[in-house]
């Protein structure tokens, strides 16, 4: 009786998937992860400001950012043009739709997003160079350069100051947090679909 078997091509083609999904296929998901982040911070931290309007029609909220010029929101969803052809459908399809069409130019330079492969790990890295990101994520003090600052405080009264203290109203470390049960669903899904692909 003889039994032949395939375990040493199943072996090799698993060993090539294997370097595939960490090299190609895990950093796609992690983009993909990234931009879950990002809709889940423009969506649920920060309050719709459709029309634009300025801090005097539109009072700030004590604890959630308000949409004003679009810049701070725009480099929260553009650190990166995230290509959709890049990952399978099923992966595509567990991000959840935008809310806002904010498009600002300055805002799209702004954005920060970065992944990382390495041997042992793959890292993400999501953020914003908008000079007034931290103040709102943190919370902080923002001295004027010279004449005194004009704005509508949250009763919506007229204000003239100096300086300003700024209320932490966290946008990013909170949506890391909500989005993470997705994140893991769109790794997940990411192994599923590429390695039934694979016909191993």
């Amino acid at each position: 009786m003889r039994v032949d078997t395939n375990f040493r091509i199943k072996a090799s083609e698993i060993s090539h998937y294997a370097k595939l999904l960490g090299r190609k296929h895990l950093g796609r998901a992690m983009g993909a992860a990234l931009e879950q982040i990002g809709i889940t911070s423009t969506n649920d931290f920060f309050v719709r400001n459709p029309g634009m309007l300025d801090q005097w029609e539109k009072p700030p909220v004590p604890n959630i950012l308000t949409e004003r010029t679009g810049r701070l929101i725009t480099s929260v969803l553009h650190g990166y043009s995230f290509n959709a052809t890049s990952v399978p459908q099923s992966v595509y399809g567990l991000l959840t739709n935008r809310k806002t069409n904010a498009n600002d130019k300055k805002g799209k330079r702004e954005g920060i997003r970065k992944v990382t492969i390495s041997s042992t790990t793959i890292q993400g890295i999501i953020g914003t160079k908008t000079p007034y990101a931290w103040h709102h994520e943190y919370g902080g003090i923002i001295r004027s350069k010279g004449k005194p600052m004009v704005f509508a405080n949250q009763n919506g009264e007229i204000v003239r100051t100096n300086s300003v203290k700024i209320p932490p109203r966290p946008f990013l470390e909170p949506a890391v947090k909500k989005a993470f049960p997705r994140v893991k669903m769109i790794m997940n899904e990411m192994v599923e679909a590429t390695f039934d692909k694979a016909n191993i």
